[in-house]
């Protein structure tokens, strides 16, 4: 399983501007914590064109607005 769904995968650089669009998220919905997380992680999905966003924690993400993309839970 672990090789296959490593060919699946990539790596994301983080930069200065995704982290200040995930800030910036949470804050205008009144949000904080450990919901910057869940923005950087839908931030990164969405600018990477991502169509389906996996989470065991459909609500935290769907709190957040998701914008072109399906949020998922197994």
């Amino acid at each position: 399983m672990v090789t296959s769904l490593r060919r699946k995968l990539g790596v994301l650089s983080l930069g200065a501007r995704l982290y200040e669009r995930a800030i910036d998220r949470v804050a205008s919905l009144g949000l904080s914590s450990g919901s910057v997380y869940d923005a950087l992680h839908l931030e990164s999905a969405e600018g990477a064109g991502c169509r389906r966003l996996h989470t065991y924690n459909l609500g935290h993400f769907q709190r957040l607005g998701p914008e072109g993309l399906a949020v998922l839970a197994p």
